[in-house]
């Protein structure tokens, strides 16, 4: 009958919307020309529950890169971390010291990795991937979600950086595990480009450059986010650690994939989670 056909119609409305509506991983409130304040923090150990969405990526039970969370069963983090078997790999929640297990910690398997098609074809540009995992995590005080800024915005300032790497060349064997936080300086793409050490043709429009000497990212915080905390206490993730050439040598400052410039991507990519 008529009215069956339109109740169909309306039910089929309903779960396209609610299919749209899963992967909103934008932040909605973010604006390009909104006011960001510095979060100012400074090489110390992260407190539980401080970055909730912040992941150790695992392959053969070791801690091989960091990631973030920015859907239930979505994790975000650099092509160059995701170039093995899906099926080896392992996500880790909650975990604020990779050496010891904490009663709110979650670990979950990988279910799909999408990286950016052109990675590997342009230097190091495009260095960006998603996994999917096999289950959605369940969101509560010690595992939660970032939001990813829209197409434009232009990440000024101070940001800050968390993750599980080295704190300079001499500590690679001594390695804490414990996660830890920095407040770091990001460069304008001119100073990126032409006053740093690297050579102008290795930085492209798609990438930040954020540290100093004695605060930076270094061995084994790749994947790690780049967060900026808003006027209204929202964070959301400006960037991803990318590469780098030192840890602690002056003009080499830690390289991110800037996120703005792939916010259609990654909108696209999850429309293959659906």
């Amino acid at each position: 009958t008529m009215k069956a056909f339109i109740t169909l119609l309306l039910l089929g409305a309903v779960a396209a919307s609610s299919i749209r509506k899963k992967y909103d991983v934008v932040c909605p409130s973010l604006q390009p020309d909104s006011e960001m304040v510095p979060y100012v923090v400074g090489g110390t150990p992260a407190r539980i529950g401080e970055f909730p969405w912040i992941v150790s990526i695992e392959f053969y039970y070791g801690h091989l890169c960091a990631g973030s969370l920015i859907a239930p069963d979505v994790v975000l983090t650099t092509a160059d971390c995701a170039l093995y078997i899906d099926e080896l790999y392992k996500v880790r929640f909650a975990v604020t010291n990779l050496f010891m297990s904490d009663e709110h910690e979650v670990s979950v398997g990988v279910k799909k990795v999408v990286r950016h098609e052109d990675y590997g074809y342009f230097g190091k540009a495009k260095d960006i991937a998603l996994i999917q995992l096999e289950r959605p995590v369940e969101l509560n005080d010690y595992v939660n979600t970032i939001c990813v800024p829209p197409a434009g915005v232009n990440t000024t300032g101070m940001a800050t950086v968390a993750g599980w790497g080295d704190e300079g060349y001499s500590d690679r064997q001594t390695r804490s595990g414990v996660l830890k936080k920095v407040d770091v300086p990001i460069l304008s793409d001119f100073d990126c480009r032409y006053n740093s050490k690297y050579p102008p043709s290795d930085i492209d429009e798609s990438m930040i450059c954020a540290g100093t000497e004695d605060k930076n990212v270094c061995i084994g915080d790749t994947g790690s986010p780049l967060m900026k905390k808003m006027a209204d206490g929202q964070y959301y993730q400006a960037g991803i650690v990318s590469w780098g050439r030192s840890c602690q040598v002056p003009g080499y400052p830690g390289v991110y994939t800037e996120l703005s410039y792939y916010t259609s991507w990654i909108q696209e990519t999850l429309e293959q989670f659906n």
